[in-house]
């Protein structure tokens, strides 16, 4: 044995390396903590709701931004901004899976004293890998100007977004901290303070007149990084970086988070390919109509959204401290709540969503309201998605999770070449709906049937 393996209570990483076959809870630092009795959770309902509500401001922003772009520009330059802050998405979807999510599992099952140490480490990862993103869309931008002129809108916008967006994932990365930490009060001030200040420059680029994407991109970063780090700053007691800790502690998040990253790469990475997809067989004006009807259905998933930040650290609490048990009660209580909401998100958008389209982009949606009422059904569908998906990881079994994936990947390869090139819009909301279905099933059945085992 690694004398690095029986001497962790004198290191600050519990081994030198992570054998890829050791089961997460072989491992000191992943060992379970001793069974406590059930603690009342009393702010249980004021936590969930300031979660609610901050995923509300976090989601009005992205509302707000795209209700200007469309009603002062056109749908072909709406398109332009859909498809270029997709990247941002993606990067941010990333740095979810390979340091929010290994931080989330890994802090709640860490001794006190060393919190402050993996909290210096993932935010230098956060740094490094949000400079590779920002580097990797400032060169795909380059070569898109150089591919042709009619490319030089889109280019440029690319360009603007590669400067923002290290400081777009940084607030991101502090937004999840925040979370992980139960700390939604703070959050919600945080987020207050960026959406302030993004939204502002954005209204003061309308009022001069010189609204254009890449400035938009440029405002949304500047807002990131005023308030990122004024935070940073006042906090940097909460973070203790040790060069010699950055690498290990890399690989232990490597070994969490490849399977999440895995997972979204195969099968949740649809939101971000099927609008090229769908902009490459009907256009920018198909891009900018599918903008306005993701944002409104955005509405939902700020609510689906806020409530996955608090669901996922109180489920790893719960079976971190209290077992599965607990994890189960939890894990019930989200899926009634998502069966009631949703069902009543669906039949709103259902009877009335082509009517609340028409009136907050002042355009001519017509025939949009059959994909309403299927991006209704995806809502209504992801809700149990992300409760199994959830309970999973809490398991420290994200390798289900990527299964899970997988079957979602398979639903969108099958559906997407018949469905987007022969009915547009509402072929990506089919598409999306579809792959839902397919991923929630999966996830659903593998999570129940590794909690048996765990009995």
């Amino acid at each position: 044995m690694n004398s690095a393996t029986h001497s962790h209570a004198n290191t600050d990483v519990p081994y030198s390396s992570v054998d890829p076959s050791f089961p997460l809870n072989a491992v000191p630092e992943f060992a379970s903590v001793p069974t406590q009795p059930p603690v009342r959770q009393v702010w249980w309902a004021n936590r969930g709701l300031l979660a609610i509500m901050d995923q509300g401001v976090v989601s009005a922003t992205s509302f707000v931004t795209v209700l200007i772009l469309g009603r002062l520009l056109s749908q072909e330059t709406l398109g332009i901004y859909h498809l270029t802050i997709g990247f941002f998405f993606f990067l941010q979807c990333i740095s979810d899976q390979l340091i929010n999510l290994p931080f989330l599992i890994r802090q709640s099952r860490l001794e006190p004293s060393r919190i402050s140490r993996l909290n210096g480490s993932v935010l230098v990862h956060n740094f490094v890998l949000s400079s590779f993103g920002g580097l990797a869309i400032f060169v795909a931008g380059v070569a898109l100007g150089l591919i042709t002129e009619n490319n030089r809108e889109m280019a440029t916008a690319f360009i603007a977004l590669s400067f923002a967006v290290p400081w777009m994932l940084t607030r991101d990365f502090i937004h999840n901290f925040l979370h992980t930490r139960l700390s939604q009060f703070n959050v919600l001030i945080f987020d207050t303070l960026v959406v302030t200040l993004q939204l502002g420059s954005v209204a003061l680029l309308a009022w001069l007149k010189i609204l254009l994407v890449p400035y938009v991109f440029l405002a949304m970063g500047l807002a990131c990084a005023v308030v990122a780090w004024s935070w940073l700053f006042k906090n940097r007691n909460l973070f203790q970086i040790r060069k010699r800790l950055l690498v290990p502690q890399w690989r232990l998040n490597w070994n969490i988070g490849r399977w999440a990253l895995g997972s979204y790469l195969i099968g949740s990475a649809a939101p971000f390919v099927l609008p090229w997809i769908l902009a490459y067989s009907h256009g920018l004006k198909g891009a900018g109509i599918l903008a306005a009807c993701m944002t409104l259905a955005g509405l939902p998933q700020m609510f689906l959204r806020g409530t996955s930040k608090y669901l996922a650290p109180l489920s790893a609490n719960a079976y971190g401290k209290r077992g599965l048990a607990d994890l189960n009660n939890v894990m019930k209580k989200f899926f009634l709540l998502y069966a009631v909401s949703m069902s009543a998100t669906t039949l709103l958008f259902g009877f009335f969503g082509e009517s609340i389209l028409q009136f907050c982009f002042n355009g001519t949606f017509a025939g949009t309201g059959a994909t309403m009422l299927v991006l209704g059904l995806a809502c209504l569908f992801q809700g149990p998605d992300m409760v199994a998906g959830s309970g999973l990881n809490s398991i420290s079994r994200t390798d289900l999770n990527f299964v899970a994936d997988v079957a979602r990947c398979i639903a969108i390869l099958i559906s997407a070449p018949l469905a987007i090139p022969a009915y547009g819009v509402l072929g990506v909301a089919l598409v999306l709906m579809i792959s839902m279905i397919a991923s929630g099933i999966a996830r659903l059945f593998l999570f129940y049937r590794t909690a048996r085992s765990l009995s």
